[in-house]
């Protein structure tokens, strides 16, 4: 607040001539000001100048915006927090930090001032607000005898004028929303104070909601001009002036302040579903897709189209993008189309669920609508991730007898039980176990390393060379295991290994 203080000693002037010192005593006395309930617990000011040497008596008040402007703080008014609050010793309505008594209202806007006894003139800082009560621009002569505690010291703000009003999309461009023309999201409106026609520092500004609809508050009394901030690519149809000169009154609100805006729209269509089923990492079919410009002027800039796989059919933070089409330059007069095939491909890392595949156009110029940038499908897709599940097993049972001098072979049968297509190298290692487990397996000879190729649910066979060197001869089960030595992992280790259905007696 202290930085609004040399703005207070203009406003104070302009206003001393309104009043005298002395003109509030008769009406005042040593009386509460306005209607309030006392305070039951001294608030909890923060001091911001104190310059008084001692002090006998204590002046209570609370500053308020009097939202039904009636003078009385109740409970539909609007406490202010940490306005300052000062002893004016000087009279000269300004809040001089080495002369004045200077308080900070706390978070309820409740203030407290320690003085001396004597008639002392309490003013706010102004804020902002035209002030409602004292009648005399916030000017409180309280007198306070010593051990005196004064309640009531009230500041009531009025309650700030607004504006309100529609963008709408004004399609056939004749400065009235006709039915069917909807209101425009996200535009801004303002009060352009220093009237250079642009937003910019100083002015009071709202966006348009969802609905094209928006207020402005804060208004003091008094005339202002209010202006749509035209986006790039619009143009604006009502008022047929361009602006609105508002005579605000403080407290009330002035509606009916509407703009038009012609400009692009573009709309998006699905052309081809997406499919049902779709497995994280692997490319699809593009999705084909007509873009319309159903705006009342033409667009010539960058239009793109993102894809996002959505839970709640809503574009937001949430989703996934799982594809998309870079900008590229358009053309497209009002009602001409586009059509776009726009690439498919959700990311491996994409949690398995049942999605909405969006598409939502974009542009590099905003458009009037953007409520039909998005299309959603009526199908579902659920997006699972990729699984390669290799399993091995024997295509025939290894022979009972085999020479141990003798090269012979093992056929195996490696299948892909995944979802995506596996190509790479597996390392097929081939043991003799005295009891059928791995943990007390000896491999025969070298591991051989294979290539494979494997569609999802697709099996091939493969001979593997044994020759027993360096083993001892006995009865054994032969294991065979399989394991891909790609970076593209294994889900299922569980069916890697292969034990035969009875052992072996290599002589």
């Amino acid at each position: 607040m202290r930085r609004l203080l040399t703005a207070v000693s203009s406003r104070f002037a302009r206003k001393a001539g309104r009043f005298s010192p002395g003109a509030r005593i008769e009406a005042m006395e040593s009386r509460t000001l306005l209607s309030v309930t006392p305070l039951t617990s001294p608030p909890s000011s923060t001091p911001v100048s104190m310059p008084f040497t001692s002090t006998t008596a204590t002046i209570d008040g609370t500053v308020f915006i009097d939202n039904n402007n009636n003078g009385i703080l109740d409970i539909a008014d609007t406490r202010v927090p940490f306005v300052e609050v000062y002893v004016d010793r000087d009279n000269n309505g300004i809040a001089d930090l080495t002369v004045d008594e200077v308080v900070q209202a706390d978070q309820d806007g409740d203030f407290r001032l320690s003085v001396p006894a004597g008639t002392w003139h309490v003013l706010p800082v102004f804020f902002g607000f035209d002030i409602l009560e004292p009648t005399s621009p916030g000017l409180l002569p309280i007198t306070v005898s010593a051990g005196d505690q004064f309640v009531g010291a009230n500041f009531a703000f009025l309650n700030p004028g607004s504006v309100s009003g529609t963008v709408f999309g004004d399609t056939n461009g004749n400065g009235i929303q006709d039915a069917g023309e909807v209101g425009v999201a996200g535009k801004t409106v303002y009060a352009d104070v220093n009237n250079d026609g642009v937003p910019d520092t100083g002015d009071l500004t709202a966006l348009t909601d969802s609905s094209g609809n928006y207020t402005i508050t804060g208004f003091n009394t008094g005339t202002f001009t209010i202006r749509l901030d035209v986006p790039p690519g619009g143009h604006q149809t009502a008022p047929s002036s361009g602006v609105y000169h508002d005579a605000i009154v403080a407290g009330q609100t002035a509606t009916g302040n509407n703009f038009g805006l012609t400009g692009p729209d573009l709309a998006i269509q699905m052309l081809t579903a997406p499919p049902t089923q779709i497995v994280g990492g692997t490319k699809q079919k593009p999705l084909v897709v007509t873009i319309t410009n159903v705006g009342s002027s033409a667009i010539s800039n960058l239009v793109g189209v993102s894809l996002f796989a959505s839970l709640d059919n809503t574009v937001d933070s949430s989703d996934w993008a799982v594809g998309g089409l870079l900008g590229r330059k358009t053309k497209l007069k009002p009602g001409q189309s586009k059509t776009l095939r726009v690439p498919l491909q959700p990311s491996q890392q994409v949690p398995t669920a049942a999605y909405k595949i969006l598409a939502q156009v974009i542009s590099s110029v905003p458009d009037e609508n953007a409520a039909n940038d998005v299309a959603v499908p009526g199908v579902t897709t659920t997006i699972v991730k990729p699984v390669v599940d290799l399993s091995v097993a024997y295509g025939s049972q290894p022979a009972l007898v085999m020479d141990y001098a003798t090269p012979t072979s093992v056929g195996v049968i490696l299948t892909n039980h995944g979802n995506v297509e596996f190509s790479g190298s597996v390392r097929i290692t081939v043991y003799t176990s005295v009891d059928g487990t791995l943990q007390n397996a000896r491999p025969i000879g070298r591991s051989r390393i294979i290539k494979a190729r494997l569609l999802p649910n697709q099996s091939r066979g493969f001979i593997v060379p044994v020759v027993f060197t360096g083993q001892r001869k006995g009865v054994f089960f032969i294991l065979t295991t399989a394991q891909s030595v790609d970076d593209l992992s294994d889900n299922n280790s569980a069916n890697n290994t292969v034990v035969s259905t009875f052992p072996s007696d290599i002589r």
